[in-house]
C-alpha cells in the first residue's frame, strides 16, 4: 500500500488517509483475500418500543415487513449504504437493535482511493459488557466481498 501510495498526489494521499486512518480488529476472508477491518460506529437503540400501539403481530419477524423496518433504520443513520443482518430473530424481537458500520482501508475493486463498508446489523437480548467482543463475534464468517461495497473517499 505505500507503494501506492508514492504515486499519487499530496491531496489524494491526504483524502486516503483521511478515509483508511483506523485500527483494524478483525481481518476478513473473502475471494482469497484479507480485508483488515476497522469500526467506524455503532448505533444501538431500543426496537420496536411502542409496537403493541401499533399491532402485535409486528412484534414476531415478518420477512417483507422487518427488512423493510430495517432498511428504513440503515438509511436514516447511514444513508444509502450496504446493510448485512446477521440473522433474522426466532420468537419475539429482542429489545436491542445494532449497527455497525465497519469498514476496510482495503477497497474491494482497484481504486486506491477508495475504501469498502458495510453495515452490519443484529438484535440483542441485552447490552454487552465489551462493544468490540460482541462486535467480532457478530463479524465472524461474513463474506466482504459479497456483502461490501467500495466508498469513494471524499
Amino acid at each position: 500500500m505505500k507503494d501506492e501510495l508514492a504515486d499519487l498526489s499530496a491531496e489524494q494521499q491526504l483524502r486516503v488517509a483521511r478515509c483508511i486512518n483506523r485500527v483494524p480488529f478483525h481481518t476478513l476472508r473473502s475471494g482469497g483475500n484479507d480485508y483488515p477491518v476497522g469500526l467506524e460506529s455503532v448505533h444501538i437503540e431500543r426496537f420496536m418500543s411502542g409496537v403493541l400501539e401499533f399491532s402485535i403481530k409486528y412484534l414476531r419477524w415478518d420477512d417483507a415487513f422487518s427488512r423493510h423496518v430495517l432498511s428504513g433504520k440503515v438509511k436514516a443513520v447511514y444513508g444509502e449504504r450496504p446493510w448485512f443482518l446477521k440473522a433474522t430473530p426466532a420468537g419475539i424481537f429482542p429489545p436491542y437493535l445494532v449497527f455497525a458500520e465497519v469498514r476496510s482501508s482495503k477497497a474491494i475493486g482497484q481504486k486506491i482511493d477508495d475504501f469498502s463498508s458495510l453495515i452490519v446489523v443484529w438484535f440483542m437480548d441485552e447490552l454487552p459488557g465489551s462493544l468490540l467482543a460482541e462486535l467480532t463475534e457478530q463479524i465472524q464468517g461474513i463474506d466482504w466481498g459479497k456483502w461490501a461495497k467500495d466508498v469513494p473517499c471524499d
